[in-house]
Formats: C-alpha cells, structure tokens, sequence
C-alpha cells in the first residue's frame, strides 16, 4: 500500500505516476468497464465521503482517504492535498478539452459501450 501525500518531500511527478500507475491497474483489471471503476473513484475522492460502487472509497481514521478498486488495488490518499490532486488529475486526464466534467466523460464511455454492443 503507498501512502501518498504524506510528508512534505513529495513530488508531484511522483504522485501523478502512482495515481496513473493505479488508474492502470484498474484499467487491467476491469476493462472495458474500467470507466465506470475511474468515475466512482472520482465520485468518492471528489466527495471525500464514504463510496460504494465499481470502486470503493473511505475516509480514514487519522486523516486521508482510501480507494479500492479492480482486483482490491489500493489508493491512499494521505491528506486533502492529495485527494484534491487525484480529483484535479482524473478532470485532466479524462475530460482535457473534450468534456466539461467527469459525468460527461461518463456517459460519453457509457454511450460508446452500448453502442458497441447493440
């Protein structure tokens, strides 16, 4: 488990490439629903509460957030700056200049999946 944002060394470039190195475990794991995995994630961390879903979050005793998804992979986010940077790094990868939020980009990968299957 890595515990991110917890000190005051961290590197930004480092925590971007642990949330993209869990985003794509969670990719790996869940396919073509990682999508639906990626905006309960979002959902949760942009909340800051309690989350149940194709991915699980929780507030953590002593501070920090915790997110579990696919096969059990885990996120901890270790303070609010780090559950803000997770939420302002899934807008950026997800939505860019494509989507004006994470429920567009949602239904977008929704849209996208049904289609392909019917």
């Amino acid at each position: 488990m890595k515990v991110l944002g917890q000190g005051t060394s961290v590197v930004r470039l480092l925590v971007i490439d642990s949330f993209d190195a869990w985003l794509a475990q969670v990719h790996d794991d869940e396919d073509e629903y990682a999508y639906r995995a990626v905006y309960y994630a979002y959902m949760g961390a942009h909340s800051g509460r309690r989350i149940a879903g194709e991915a699980c979050g929780e507030v953590l005793p002593g501070g920090g957030y915790r997110l579990t998804a696919g096969r059990d992979r885990e996120l901890v986010l270790g303070n609010e700056s780090a559950r803000k940077a997770f939420v302002a790094h899934l807008v950026a990868r997800y939505c860019g200049d494509r989507y004006p939020d994470m429920a567009a980009w949602e239904a977008a990968r929704h849209r996208g999946l049904v289609e392909d299957r019917w």
